[in-house]
């Protein structure tokens, strides 16, 4: 089975099996995609992934993709477990639904809204959710998993030794 990104199909779905509850809904949405969808699914997570900004440089100049990372050979667990758990977010209509609407409402610069008796505060700081988000990254689960490889705002250079 070919790998997409980080990871191949087999690995996603052993990874839904071994991480999320029979009952859980978003193993239920995953599992009831066909395969080909899964991969698309996993085709976009990865897209997303690809288009953050991480700390370091690759361990071999001019590679495809932004992992292994200098000294590393391996991708990070954590890195394919955040591919697999952002597109399991993705088969979800009402997770990537809510998605859509925070990253309008960051992209519009609104800071708080109200509805009713209903009233919210949201930030899109550069550390914060938003910025995932703005992304594609739409599960919470996989942005954690990401972070301690995210780069503030400075890209770190350098010759290998």
């Amino acid at each position: 089975m070919a790998n997409i990104g980080y990871v191949d199909l087999a690995y996603a779905d052993e990874y839904v099996s071994l991480h999320f509850l029979s009952t859980d809904d978003l193993r239920l949405s995953w599992e009831g995609l066909t395969d080909e969808d899964k991969e698309v699914l996993l085709r976009r997570s990865f897209g997303a992934i690809e288009t953050l900004k991480f700390t370091g440089m690759k361990t071999v100049s001019g590679q495809p993709y932004a992992f292994p990372r200098f000294p590393s050979t391996e991708v990070p667990e954590a890195i394919k477990a955040a591919q697999v758990e952002n597109a399991v977010s993705l088969s979800d209509s009402s997770t990537t639904e809510d998605a859509t609407f925070y990253n309008k409402l960051w992209q519009w610069g609104v800071e708080s809204y109200s509805i009713g008796n209903l009233s919210e505060s949201i930030s899109s700081g550069a550390w914060g959710r938003g910025s995932m988000a703005a992304n594609g990254i739409v599960s919470t689960r996989a942005s954690k998993l990401l972070q301690p490889f995210l780069s503030g705002s400075y890209v770190i250079r350098g010759d290998r030794p």
